[in-house]
């Protein structure tokens, strides 16, 4: 390795433009400590910055920017760093480009960890040389380093907010060169969150009176006032119907009122299929341009001619650098906890943020100890400027994994537990044995809604219905389908046609329909209770008269966490005249918890600080089990449009989000069944069209018959 001196070296090279590098240094350094000073870590970013490409000045380096051979130039900066006590700032510059290593142990015989990389080295002790000249790190700023009475997972966020303010500041200086393009984007966010509590305020002036909206809006009502509480753990209980979307944006709004440091508003949800439905929402209320919705079906793609809010949108959604993001707990949770330098590049702008999880209970149970951790720690540090609302009907119950933060309730129970919440009667008929006595007890009623755990269930109940006002929802169906047809569903409902709708449990995820009556397979009480939330939705009707059925079609094969819910809601059942009260809920949770303390995922955290498995980590922590393909359908004229845009080379994140539309997601193995038999084409690597109309169905969505597809369930 021959060194080269830092005034000669050269970071990068474009079209005959050249940036130095101690200009990429000086302008990452600066950049870095910006983004690390919004939770107390800006010295060390600036440091992490500073000498990030240090091992650029080489000759080796050089002749890469000729078109040579790969070189590393993380190392040098990571072994000097590592010298001088910067054990995080080391972290982060061995793994600005590979990503976040295990730490290993540093043995001679080890290689692909962190400290074999510094370890095993003895070239890196010529760059010391650089030192002086940049600038030795000051030993008595250095809290990020301090390793007492601290947890693994403290340390573990604190390396990766570092990481992420790196890797940020880099990507973005490099783009800045690379594109030649030095503008800034500013927000008003204290503008958004104005325009948030007038529209509030409008709402309650202009509601309809009844008793519904007297409560509606005294729940609304308490959530503005208490946004003077201070940042911390809240739980947010509203009711099936009781507007809990406007009502906990309303919190944040006055939140961040209150609280001057909080530049953001993230709201997470479950699943992707609601994700556009709350974005559009919001969207209506603060603008297109200060909404960004990411998750995992929305890529982030480049393209030429791509116009100014192209470019800002896409820019957003790898930094989330924009005032409100709307996002899925997957996409969350796995940046937070992933290993890979594009995930993490987001993760500093999480801090000073009001962060709401919508549907809470929806947090998998094997991660709950995991997640509960990490809260607590987002929470506890008050660097990080974060509150987190945990927002639903049915409160999970966290006391068992929280240690040290018991959530407070945002809303007073005297109005989520008011009685005019108590729309439905639930009753529990048991086994299904007979079937065609079902089909005609779900046929009976002019109006039926039926709710089923597995596609394949919800078809062949669909398929045994008259035909006359029959529907099926899954995700079977693109989400041009589903809303084609569920308008025709509430235009009957309206007007009192016949009406009989089979549907996977999408339809609880915030669907707006109101039957007079509902059956729902028996699964998790949580569900049970959204189910009745699609029943005398605005109390119209008595609630003795409005019954929601509680059946077991006995068709599951015996998965362990679905057996654990039904068993759960069973003991709920046969204790609790009103399985929808609090009581009922937090027994629901009490049983249905029970054991989840052993979490596998939590053992990784169990390491030495100085023996962590951050790759490891990113690897093992996946919130959805499984990968899923996405199948364009060209279904209609506006389909074959964005279909013929695309195969010609106009690829764009706004033409990927519109495709969307007409996208089924399929298991990775039914995909490759499909792939394989020539139903489907790939057209690139994240984009697959269905090539023979037959196997799409526009009232049943993809008709394609798979052993395992045919035991899937949710949605």
């Amino acid at each position: 390795m021959n060194l080269i001196s830092l005034s000669d070296a050269k970071a990068h090279t474009c079209n005959e433009r050249e940036q130095s590098l101690i200009e990429h240094l000086e302008n990452t350094a600066t950049l870095a400590s910006s983004f690390a000073s919004h939770f107390g870590f800006r010295i060390n970013a600036y440091y992490a910055g500073l000498y990030h490409d240090i091992g650029k000045c080489t000759e080796e380096f050089a002749k890469r920017l000729e078109g040579g051979p790969r070189v590393n130039h993380s190392s040098a900066g990571a072994y000097l760093m590592f010298r001088e006590k910067r054990i995080a700032e080391s972290i982060a510059i061995a793994s600005h480009h590979t990503g976040l290593l295990d730490m290993g142990r540093g043995d001679k015989y080890e290689t692909g960890t962190f400290l074999s990389m510094i370890c095993n080295n003895p070239e890196l002790d010529d760059f010391r040389v650089f030192l002086d000249e940049l600038g030795r790190p000051d030993a008595s700023d250095n809290t990020i380093n301090e390793f007492h009475d601290i947890s693994a997972m403290q340390w573990f966020v604190r390396v990766h907010f570092l990481f992420s303010s790196l890797v940020d500041a880099d990507y973005s200086d490099t783009r800045r060169f690379m594109e030649n393009d030095d503008s800034v984007h500013l927000y008003d966010f204290a503008n958004i969150c104005d325009i948030i509590l007038k529209k509030a305020d409008e709402y309650l002036q202009s509601s309809p009176s009844s008793t519904l909206n007297a409560v509606r809006n005294a729940m609304l009502e308490e959530c503005i006032a208490h946004g003077g509480m201070k940042q911390g753990l809240y739980t947010l209980t509203i009711p099936t119907g009781g507007g809990k979307t406007f009502s906990s944006l309303a919190f944040a709004a006055s939140h961040a009122r209150n609280h001057k440091n909080i530049r953001r508003i993230i709201y997470v949800i479950p699943y992707t299929s609601i994700i556009e439905q709350n974005a559009e929402v919001i969207r209506k209320i603060t603008g297109n341009e200060n909404v960004l919705e990411h998750h995992s079906v929305s890529p982030i793609y480049f393209s030429e001619g791509e116009d100014a809010e192209a470019v800002r949108m896409r820019l957003a959604a790898e930094n989330w650098d924009i005032p409100i993001i709307v996002t899925t707990n997957e996409q969350f949770f796995e940046s937070l906890f992933s290993n890979i330098p594009s995930k993490c590049r987001k993760i500093h702008n999480i801090s000073d943020s009001v962060i709401i999880f919508d549907e809470a209970q929806m947090f998998p149970r094997k991660y709950l100890a995991l997640f509960s951790s990490l809260l607590e720690t987002l929470v506890g540090d008050k660097n990080y400027g974060i509150t987190a609302v945990l927002c639903t009907a049915t409160q999970p119950s966290l006391d068992c994994f929280l240690n040290k933060h018991k959530p407070v309730e945002i809303v007073s129970s005297q109005l989520s537990a008011d009685p005019v919440f108590n729309r439905v009667c639930f009753v529990n008929i048991g086994d299904i044995n007979d079937f065609q006595d079902f089909i005609m007890r779900i046929s009976e009623p002019m109006q039926s809604l039926v709710i089923v755990n597995r596609k394949a269930d919800a078809k062949m109940i669909y398929e045994a219905l008259p035909v006359e006002g029959r529907y099926y929802l899954s995700t079977n169906l693109t989400p041009y389908s589903r809303s084609c047809i569920l308008l025709e569903i509430r235009q009957r409902l309206k007007k009192g046609k016949i009406c009989h709708v089979v549907s996977t449990s999408l339809i609880e995820a915030g669907v707006d329909v109101d039957f007079p009556v509902v059956f729902r397979e028996i699964y998790g009480l949580d569900s049970i209770i959204q189910a009745g939330g699609r029943c005398n939705r605005e109390g119209l009707n008595k609630s003795d008269s409005s019954k929601v059925y509680i059946f077991n079609l006995c068709s599951m094969k015996n998965y362990a966490d679905y057996s654990r819910k039904c068993n759960a809601t069973r003991f709920v059942l046969d204790r609790y005249d009103d399985i929808s009260s609090p009581e009922s809920i937090r027994e629901y949770y009490k049983m249905y918890y029970r054991d989840s303390r052993t979490d596998d995922a939590l053992d990784l955290f169990r390491y030495r600080l100085d023996r962590l498995p951050f790759e490891e980590i990113g690897n093992k922590i996946k919130i959805i089990d499984g990968t899923s393909i996405g199948i364009f359908i060209r279904q209609n004229e506006y389909a074959e449009e964005i279909y013929q845009k695309i195969t010609k080379g106009g690829v764009s994140r706004d033409l990927l989000r519109r495709a969307s539309q007409f996208t089924v997601r399929c298991p990775v193995y039914v995909a490759e069944a499909m792939i394989a038999d020539g139903s489907v084409e790939i057209i690139f690597e994240t984009f697959c069209v269905l090539k023979l109309e037959t196997c799409y169905n526009e009232d049943t969505g993809i008709c394609y018959s798979h052993k395992e597809e045919a035991e899937a369930f949710f949605f």
